[in-house]
């Protein structure tokens, strides 16, 4: 108990001073890895956030951020995407960029009127995977449609989608204007289940109180509110609640021995020389071809500060594991019950943990490959996104237990 206490001060004391201290200058200079020449137009942020900037027509660039971890991404048409994990409060000299020319031709530019009819019904698959179906996700358009690269799989049932620049994306109802680098899209339509990755960058249209009200809205139950509160401490009196999910058995399919016995019985009967197998047997052969194991979610809570290896920057997650995640503050909403008939009364999500991940105090985590959400946090995609460095207006205290 004494130990949890000090790695959870420890965790307050770094995000206290971290909101305390200034901002920081990111500078630097993007050249061509193959001429040394420099770039310019090249767009540079930090991942997730709204800190940014544009290199000059010296391919110099120079912007405010906030101390703490971050992924400084570097875009460029042309170029490879170039990445590189930033603690920005420890630079101490400007950053030189080398970015590699792509190795393959990006797909030319197709006029509205050369579009076949299904790039359209494509259009919508991937708004609604890509954006979401929330309330939040209705408000959004996508300003550059025509740089999307949409291919449909009839055969497989898939969609993939690629772009030839940044998703130019506009949030009227949260307030951002987005700039999305996607890196990859899949759709599986049979099962329902999307993934995506890329790094966003966030610009404020106006700053306005009724953002803050419907932002606040969007972070209560989010991942980033539920990764951050677990760091915080906060996890149980925000509303939260964890309990591991493991495979066990499944108690209501027969004994691989018990099925061959019944076959055989069925086998002699056929051939004349055997007893009429009985309703019970009958049912038993009903359950031949149930899953071997079945999830087990556990009754006690999961007690995540025994799990996270804290430190003084953030928190280590190790895989494998997989939670089911409930969040009692706010019902589910209307429209998710309406679309994917689940009637819960608490909003509801699995998390997979696939490998080892590493989770900051801001409520980000990296890599983003690491976890894997299905139910409520999943419905809940771009339009309902929020800067890493988004502040809440209150984060409540848990009572250590």
């Amino acid at each position: 108990m004494i130990l949890r206490l000090c790695l959870m001060a420890l965790i307050c004391l770094w995000v206290s001073e971290t909101q305390a201290q200034r901002s920081v200058t990111v500078s630097g200079t993007v050249v061509d890895n193959e001429n040394g020449e420099a770039l310019p137009g090249v767009n540079v942020f930090l991942n997730n956030t709204s800190f940014k900037g544009q290199t000059d027509l010296d391919g110099r660039f120079q912007f405010s951020a906030g101390p703490g971890n971050f992924e400084l991404i570097v875009h460029q048409q042309g170029y490879r995407t170039y990445l590189l994990p930033l603690k920005t409060d420890t630079l101490k000299a400007p950053l030189r960029i080398d970015l590699r020319p792509l190795s393959f031709e990006i797909p030319a530019l197709t006029v509205a009127s050369e579009r076949a009819p299904e790039w359209y019904d494509n259009l919508i698959l991937f708004k609604e995977a890509f954006l979401g179906t929330t309330a939040n996700a209705s408000q959004c358009t996508i300003d550059n449609e025509e740089q999307l690269v949409l291919d449909l799989d009839r055969v497989r049932g898939t969609l993939k989608a690629s772009a030839r620049a940044p998703i130019q994306i506009t949030n009227r109802r949260l307030g951002y204007r987005i700039a999305f680098v996607l890196e990859d899209f899949a759709l599986d339509i049979r099962r329902n289940v999307v993934e995506y990755n890329g790094y966003t960058s966030f610009a404020e249209l106006a700053r306005k109180s009724v953002y803050q009200k419907r932002r606040e809205k969007a972070y209560q139950g989010s991942i980033q509110h539920w990764l951050k509160s677990m760091l915080l401490g906060t996890s149980v009196d925000d509303g939260f609640r964890s309990y591991a999910i493991s495979r066990t058995y499944n108690p209501e399919k027969p004994s691989a021995d018990t099925l061959r016995q019944i076959q055989r019985s069925v086998a002699a009967f056929r051939a004349g020389s055997g007893e009429k197998v009985s309703l019970r047997q009958r049912e038993l052969l009903s359950k031949a071809n149930l899953p071997d194991s079945i999830d087990l979610v556990a009754k006690k809570m999961w007690h995540y500060w025994e799990a996270l290896a804290i430190d003084e920057e953030g928190a280590t997650l190790q895989a494998p594991l997989r939670l089911r995640v409930v969040y009692l503050e706010e019902p589910p909403s209307a429209l998710y019950r309406q679309q994917t008939h689940v009637y819960r009364e608490e909003q509801t999500s699995h998390v997979e943990v696939k490998q080892t991940v590493r989770i900051y105090p801001d409520g980000h985590y990296s890599p983003t490959t690491a976890l894997l959400f299905t139910g409520y946090m999943a419905w809940e995609r771009v339009g309902d996104m929020l800067p890493i460095n988004f502040e809440p207006v209150s984060q409540g205290k848990e009572t250590p237990r």
